[in-house]
């Protein structure tokens, strides 16, 4: 006897997914609506499917992504299926990332063994069974660039490229698919593995000179090669040509047909397609009082720009990492080989790339930035494989290169998009890095340094080092100030002297006021560099705040 399925007809109001957040208790409340959309979410490092993935339109018409382990997908596909109404409960609220995300929604849900998937009555509710939000062929690689997003378009057909055989760790074949829209805009996607096959071109060409081929595409992702942005399919990638859609029937009454049918053994030569230099909008001036007031997101497109001094290194020990000679990316581990999961291959070797994480300091407060890769060759005047070299294979010295950051001044710019919209310690990856203007200048925090430290790199005939203690070969004492006010400078430089040798002492003073910004900071992991430091300041002038933000915001 055939177990029926269960049924709910429930009058509870049901909560909008509009509305769902961690304070909500979702053991107590249920969603109705229809998964309009369900695919594979792969490892491509592994060829395994570990979650299903899900598109969730709710009763109001409100969208939420979602997973669903496999086993729990399998256990609940009789109710939890495309073409069916469901009700939800016992679900739980994950943070949502912008990497494969399909929907506008801080959250995302996820089904567990503790979920409960009950079947609505059919006509409950009006949700149609695909949905889709088109992203216009003018966006690609200006406002969407992010390699891991997915977009919906709707074009017309107007080309396809041969099959080529990829070779390399992993062998795979490829097609390019040339999509035009009714503006003149000419886009490729890559069809990979199986969806170079999908395609019957050459009936697709008789088609085609009767009548335009359209095509509207889910999650399709953003691809950038060679300087030229795209799109390639991946294992969420769904192709819709049914004339009758909506969308695809009131795209074709303003498609004219003017009889040119498919291009075969087509390149992206044939259609024009130019390298694409991504516009960036200018930046917003903020000072650093006002970084945590920001509301950062996925969602927000604007470019924010400070002046500041570097005033420490706080990660002096782990300032660079193994990167992916192609695309940059850290290298992970598969098998007891490196791997990328971003071009999902095995890297024999790698290059060190910088990761420096920085403290400065402007007028009105501090923040902490990451230089990445050229940025942080740009700051520090060397690349990160010079300064491996000389740091002698040992992470434990902080290379004089690294040090030599401290006390400069830049403008930094940073991207508005952010996983944590608010956090205690904020850390901001900068896009660009600029000498800071004339008229600010002299307004930032004059920096004092002064460096009295162990010789960087130890001699193999050093003295050993008795755990705990500081590090005694002979030293020198390095004292900078800044013009505006060498007395404080030469005190420093006196001060020095009465330390004894074992001490050591890097000092960074400015002119934004007499308070701490930094607690006196020991390091006695690294007993063959030792180096504390201790902020000082002196008044500044009454004005110079006030001047400092106001030639700030002048600047256009």
């Amino acid at each position: 006897m055939t177990t029926p399925l269960p049924v709910t007809t429930t009058i509870d109001p049901p909560v909008p997914v509009l509305t769902l957040t961690p304070t909500i208790d979702t053991e107590n409340v249920r969603i109705h609506g229809r998964p309009v959309r369900i695919w594979e979410a792969a490892d491509a490092r592994f060829g395994r499917v570990y979650n299903m993935a899900f598109l969730f339109i709710d009763h109001t018409g409100s969208k939420i992504q979602g997973l669903i382990p496999v086993p729990e997908y399998q256990r609940q596909s009789a109710v939890f299926r495309e073409d069916s109404l469901c009700e939800i409960s016992r679900f739980t609220l994950e943070g949502s990332t912008r990497d494969y995300q399909v929907v506008k929604h801080p959250y995302m849900l996820s089904l567990t063994r503790e979920t409960v998937v009950t079947m609505l009555q059919p006509g409950l509710y009006d949700i149609p069974t695909t949905h889709f939000d088109f992203v216009s062929f003018r966006e690609i690689g200006v406002s969407v660039t992010h390699l891991k997003a997915v977009i919906d378009v709707i074009g017309r057909i107007v080309g396809f490229s041969d099959v080529v055989l990829t070779t390399g760790s992993q062998s795979s074949r490829v097609r390019g698919m040339y999509l035009a829209d009714n503006e003149g805009r000419t886009v490729e996607l890559a069809l990979w593995g199986n969806y170079a096959d999908q395609f019957d071109v050459l009936e697709l060409f008789e088609q085609s000179k009767q009548c335009p081929i359209i095509i509207a595409i889910n999650n399709a992702q953003i691809k950038y090669w060679r300087g030229i942005y795209g799109l390639k399919t991946y294992s969420g990638t769904r192709f819709h040509a049914d004339p009758s859609l909506n969308e695809i029937a009131n795209y074709i009454a303003l498609t004219p047909h003017d009889g040119m049918p498919i291009t075969l053994h087509a390149t992206a030569q044939t259609y024009n397609i130019h390298v694409v230099t991504p516009h960036r909008a200018d930046p917003i001036k903020v000072t650093m009082a006002q970084l945590m007031g920001l509301y950062l997101d996925n969602y927000n497109e604007n470019y924010y720009q400070c002046a500041g001094v570097i005033m420490n290194i706080n990660n002096r020990f782990d300032w660079y990492y193994e990167s992916c000679p192609d695309c940059r990316r850290k290298l992970g581990k598969n098998g007891g080989h490196l791997w990328c999961d971003h071009c999902s291959a095995r890297r024999p070797n790698s290059i060190p790339w910088y990761k420096i994480r920085v403290q400065a300091v402007d007028q009105t407060g501090d923040a902490q930035f990451v230089l990445l890769g050229r940025l942080g060759e740009q700051a520090v005047g060397m690349p990160a494989q010079a300064v491996v070299a000389l740091q002698q294979q040992d992470r434990k010295i902080t290379p004089a290169p690294l040090i030599g950051i401290v006390g400069k001044k830049f403008m930094f710019t940073f991207a508005g998009k952010q996983r944590v919209p608010y956090q205690e310690n904020r850390i901001y990856t900068v896009v660009d890095l600029a000498p800071v203007p004339p008229e600010l200048l002299d307004l930032l925090p004059q920096p004092i340094l002064h460096i009295e430290a162990a010789p960087l790199f130890a001699s193999a005939s050093s003295t050993p080092i008795a755990e705990g203690e500081p590090h005694t070969p002979p030293h020198q004492s390095i004292a900078t100030a800044s013009p505006a006010s060498p007395q404080i400078g030469h005190s420093l430089a006196k001060q020095s002297s009465a330390h004894t040798p074992t001490e050591q002492y890097a000092t960074l003073a400015d002119a934004r006021g007499k308070r701490p910004l930094l607690k006196e900071q020991d390091t006695p992991d690294q007993p063959a560099a030792t180096i504390k430091r201790k902020l000082d300041f002196d008044e500044p002038p009454a004005d110079t705040l006030q001047r400092y933000v106001s030639n700030l915001y002048s600047r256009t």
